[in-house]
């Protein structure tokens, strides 16, 4: 088996958090622990959960979880021919406030389709949750049907004045 190649089963990898193949986002990544030492990791993007999650060889749970929020930028990463950690294979990088986490892939081809579909998600987590506090803030200044039909159970930020 070649390094940056296969799937989930060549790695042992079994995630307790299941993989819905029509919505989440697979790849076999090689992920940057330090400066000289990479790990070959799956990387699953969760839509629903709103995070994505690297999966060590031959285990369960998430060695890494990394909130949408957190994210501040995904970029593509050229670096310069002799500067390159890992001649011949591209680079990509999740930047957040604390650190950047750089991966790297085999062939331009999965880290294309991999950029698209971790902004595509970015971008439809923040749509939903947008639509989620507009919704809970409408929900706040509705009143039911009787109290606005009747009147009762209204309180006035005015209190009433009694004269004489």
């Amino acid at each position: 088996v070649a390094f940056l190649r296969g799937s989930s089963a060549e790695l042992g990898v079994i995630p307790i958090e299941p993989i819905e193949n029509k919505v989440d986002t697979q790849c076999i990544v090689a992920r940057c622990i330090w400066d000289s030492h990479w790990r070959e990791e799956l990387c699953v993007v969760y839509p629903k959960g709103h995070h994505l999650a690297f999966y060590a060889p031959l285990t369960k749970k998430p060695s890494l979880v990394v909130s949408f929020e957190e994210i501040i930028g995904v970029r593509k990463c050229n670096p310069l021919a002799g500067t390159n950690p890992l001649p011949g294979f591209h680079l990509l990088s999740i930047d957040t406030a604390w650190r950047c986490h750089y991966l790297a892939f085999a062939e331009e081809t999965e880290i294309d389709s991999f950029f698209s579909r971790l902004n595509d998600a970015m971008f439809r987590s923040s749509e939903s949750k947008a639509k989620k506090s507009k919704a809970q803030g409408w929900e706040n200044y509705q009143m039911s049907l009787e109290t606005a039909l009747t009147g009762l159970g209204i309180h006035s930020k005015w209190t009433p004045v009694t004269t004489g």
